[in-house]
C-alpha cells in the first residue's frame, strides 16, 4: 500500500511539474517568440542543419519532431518522463495485483490444516490484504488517470511543437519572400537596364541612319562642287579664250587707230574703211 500510494503521488508530483514547464515555454513562446530561449535553441540548429544540408528540402514538421525528442527535463528525456507517467496508472494496477497475491500468499500460509477455525482470524486479514492492495491500485490508477486528463503534458508538448513549427514557419517564408522579393527586384533592375540598352541601340540605329543620309547628301554634295568646279574649268578657259581675243582686237584696233591719224587728213577712203573696221572691232568687242 505504501509503495503503491507512494509511487502515484511521485508520478502525479512529477505530471504536474512537467505540465507547468510547458505551459511556460509554451507561454513565452505566445508572449515573445524571439526572446524564448527554447525558440532561439530550434532556430539556430535549424540554421546549423541547413547549413549542413543545403542542397536537401527540409521539412520542418519532420525537423521539429526531431528537436522536441531532445527536449529533457530534469536531465531526462522528456517523452521519456511522459511515457513513465502515462504508465504509472498500469503500474498501480499491477502493485494492487502484487498486493493481492501477496496476501493471498499470506492467506495460505495462516491457514492451519490442523485448527482451521482457530487460524480463520488471521486468514481473514490476508485476505482484507489482498483486497485493499488491488483497491489501492485500482484507485490509484483511476486518480492518475484523471490528473493526467486535466494536466495532460502530451497534449501540451504537442501544442509546443506546433506553435514552434507555425513560428519558424512563418519565420523561414518571411526569409524566402524577402529574398524573393530581393531577386524579383534585381531581375526588374535588370530589366530596366536590358530596355535601356536596347533603347541606347535604337537610338544607335537611327543615329547610324542619319549618318548614312548625311553621307548620301555629302556625297552628292562632292558631285556638285565637282560638276561646278568642271563648269568653272571651262568657264575660265572660254573666259580666257575670249580675253585673248579682245586683247588681239584691241592690238588691232591700236594699230588702226595709230594708222588713222597718220592719213586721216588725206585719205578719205581710209576713214571709211577704218570706220568699218571700227564698227566690226565695235562687234567684237561688245561680243
Amino acid at each position: 500500500l505504501i509503495i503503491t500510494i507512494g509511487y502515484s503521488i511521485i508520478n502525479i508530483i512529477a505530471n504536474k511539474s512537467l505540465y507547468n514547464h510547458i505551459n511556460e515555454d509554451y507561454k513565452r513562446l505566445s508572449e515573445d517568440y524571439q526572446r524564448s530561449l527554447l525558440y532561439n535553441n530550434i532556430k539556430s540548429k535549424y540554421n546549423a542543419y541547413l547549413i549542413a544540408n543545403s542542397y536537401a528540402e527540409i521539412s520542418i514538421t519532420s525537423f521539429i519532431e526531431e528537436v522536441c525528442t531532445g527536449f529533457t527535463f530534469k536531465n531526462k528525456h522528456m517523452l521519456e518522463k511522459i511515457r513513465s507517467i502515462k504508465n504509472s496508472s498500469s503500474t498501480c494496477i499491477l502493485l494492487g495485483v502484487l498486493g493481492t497475491f501477496v496476501g493471498l500468499s499470506l492467506m495460505l500460509l495462516t491457514i492451519n490444516t490442523n485448527d482451521i477455525i482457530n487460524s480463520l482470524p488471521a486468514t481473514i486479514s490476508s485476505m482484507q490484504t489482498a483486497f485493499i492492495t488491488s483497491i489501492c491500485g485500482i484507485v490509484c490508477s483511476i486518480v492518475i488517470n484523471i490528473l493526467l486528463g486535466y494536466n495532460d503534458c502530451e497534449q501540451s508538448l504537442v501544442q509546443l511543437m506546433l506553435k514552434c513549427e507555425n513560428l519558424l514557419t512563418a519565420e523561414v517564408t518571411h526569409e524566402k519572400s524577402q529574398s524573393i522579393d530581393s531577386k524579383i527586384e534585381h531581375v526588374k533592375d535588370t530589366i530596366k537596364q536590358i530596355s535601356k540598352s536596347i533603347e541606347s541601340i535604337q537610338h544607335v540605329d537611327q543615329i547610324s541612319k542619319d549618318l548614312h543620309e548625311f553621307n548620301d547628301e555629302f556625297i552628292g554634295g562632292i558631285e556638285a562642287l565637282k560638276n561646278l568646279l568642271l563648269g568653272s574649268q571651262d568657264s575660265i578657259k572660254t573666259f580666257d579664250q575670249s580675253i585673248r581675243k579682245l586683247d588681239k582686237q584691241f592690238n588691232i584696233l591700236n594699230i588702226k587707230f595709230t594708222k588713222l591719224f597718220d592719213k586721216y587728213d588725206n585719205q578719205e577712203d581710209i576713214n571709211k574703211e577704218i570706220l568699218i573696221d571700227i564698227k566690226q572691232t565695235s562687234k567684237n568687242v561688245f561680243e
